[in-house]
């Protein structure tokens, strides 16, 4: 996938970005992005928990912080379920 990066037609000029090649930035990100990072074995869970939480924060129905707690919580709770070994 990097060898794209380095492809004539990701480096042109994109009109939708007023014909800026904007390709570069991503080019010179790539070389600093973690490659031994993994996302957790939840990760489903937890996006769709947060999401749920947060909208309920949003909306008036408790705060970040209640909506954090509560993710936590039901992340901790379905790793158990998942045979996890798991401490908070």
């Amino acid at each position: 996938m990097l060898s794209a990066l380095s492809s004539s037609t990701m480096n042109s000029p994109r009109p939708f970005f007023g014909n800026q090649v904007i390709n570069t930035v991503f080019k010179e990100s790539a070389a600093h992005v973690d490659t031994s990072f993994h996302w957790g074995p939840t990760m489903n869970q937890v996006f769709t928990d947060m999401g749920d939480n947060f909208a309920n924060a949003i909306s008036g129905k408790g705060t970040l912080m209640d909506a954090l707690n509560a993710t936590q919580q039901s992340t901790v709770t379905f790793m158990k379920k998942q045979g996890f070994n798991v401490t908070s």
